[in-house]
């Protein structure tokens, strides 16, 4: 019977080691690799920051061409439709306006020379030209159809449009070299300047 007793302990003692080896974490010897660290993302050269800013701005003034493409004609056929025509044509330019003026002051700072400025210029060209076409607005919608004042109101109407066909939509980067290569290359800008040299709103939306 003995024999037999000691054999149980000693299996036992085996396999109370055994247990406790389990709940040992390996050793890691000298000199072998440790898990792979993560690298960090390359930082974005002055390039692709300025790239990046210009699509954001061009982003921002690409929505009073996408007005202009959609907003009504005057209809000239009475006095009245004229009337009301000429008002709607008004509210839709400068609503495009404004929201471009918005989308530009949502725009981080510049991270190139020249691109807060640009922003300026172009958030007060913008914002002159929607008060300037609100101003019509409200005289043409408060003038009796074919009445002097309403005449006045249209003709009103016409110089502001002539000023939206003149704008250039990046007429701001002229003055900063990287911004203007970067114009080149953000898809954005590519969209306004693919036609046209200059991206200007052409001869301005048919009256």
């Amino acid at each position: 019977m003995r024999p037999r007793s000691i054999g149980f302990a000693a299996g036992a003692t085996v396999s109370l080691l055994l247990l406790a080896g389990c709940g040992q974490q390996a050793q890691v010897q000298p000199g072998s690799a440790g898990p792979p660290t993560a690298q960090p993302p390359p930082a974005e050269t002055s390039q692709q920051l300025a790239e990046r800013w210009a699509d954001g701005y061009c982003g921002a003034v690409a929505g009073i061409v996408d007005t202009l493409a959609r907003m009504p004609t005057v209809d000239p056929s009475t006095p009245q439709t004229a009337t009301r025509s000429a008002s709607s044509l008004l509210g839709s330019v400068a609503g495009g306006l404004d929201r471009a003026v918005a989308n530009l002051g949502g725009l981080d700072p510049s991270p190139v020379p020249g691109g807060d400025e640009a922003r300026r210029t172009a958030v007060e060209t913008f914002g002159g030209i929607r008060d300037r076409a609100n101003a019509a607005k409200t005289k043409l919608d408060r003038a009796q159809p074919g009445s002097a004042d309403s005449r006045q109101a249209i003709a009103q109407a016409g110089a502001v449009l002539d000023e939206v066909g003149r704008i250039n939509l990046l007429a701001g980067f002229d003055g900063s070299p990287e911004l203007r290569a970067a114009s080149r290359t953000a898809p954005r800008c590519h969209q306004l300047t693919s036609d046209s040299a200059t991206p200007s709103l052409g001869g301005g939306p048919p009256a």
